[in-house]
């Protein structure tokens, strides 16, 4: 709740990404992906990719796994085949 970053310019957020430990990376994605999976109960978003996302770059590959395979199931549905392969 203390960490809140905004950043005038993506270069000044990639910089100081690409500084970050791979730990504290895999970190940070955990907790979006906790952040997002509770913003998803309230609202109507298809929020599976962005998690699936967070939770692969979290190394949390098996909590990854059903929500990347929901994602790409729905977007293959709405005729999305390039960001159901991706």
């Amino acid at each position: 709740s203390d960490e809140s970053f905004e950043f005038s310019h993506g270069k000044i957020r990639d910089v100081l990404y690409a500084q970050l430990s791979g730990l504290r990376k895999r970190r940070l994605h955990a907790q979006v992906a906790g952040v997002i999976s509770n913003l998803r109960a309230s609202s109507n978003e298809d929020w599976d990719a962005l998690i699936g996302e967070h939770l692969y770059l979290a190394a949390k590959y098996s909590d990854a796994f059903p929500y990347l395979l929901r994602a790409a199931r729905n977007a293959q549905a709405t005729g999305a085949s390039t960001e159901a392969a991706a």
